[in-house]
């Protein structure tokens, strides 16, 4: 399991073609979207405008899904448990 933030996984796309490229079959990744680069001091993300889960899917990722809720995180959290294959699951913080 892995937890990324939409800034990280904007700076570092390859990391998402190299991930698809060696499909592993027991991976999870979550990314927590603020819309910002929290680690180089706040600075807006272009995550409002860009659809990471269609990018994880382009990466190879056979499931990828956005959430809005706790309910819906918690909900994919457990099907994801049970699925052989990447999965990329996209949480939205907040609104711009």
């Amino acid at each position: 399991m892995v937890i990324d933030g939409d800034g990280n996984i904007l700076m570092n796309l390859g990391s998402l073609a190299t991930i698809g490229h060696f499909a592993p079959n027991n991976l999870i990744h979550f990314a927590l979207d603020n819309e910002m680069h929290a680690s180089t001091g706040g600075q807006l993300t272009v995550s409002n405008t860009m659809r990471l889960e269609e990018v994880a899917r382009a990466a190879g990722f056979r499931a990828a899904k956005k959430v809005s809720s706790i309910e819906s995180l918690r909900t994919v959290a457990k099907k994801s448990s049970k699925f052989r294959g990447l999965v990329f699951c996209f949480s939205k913080n907040r609104k711009r």
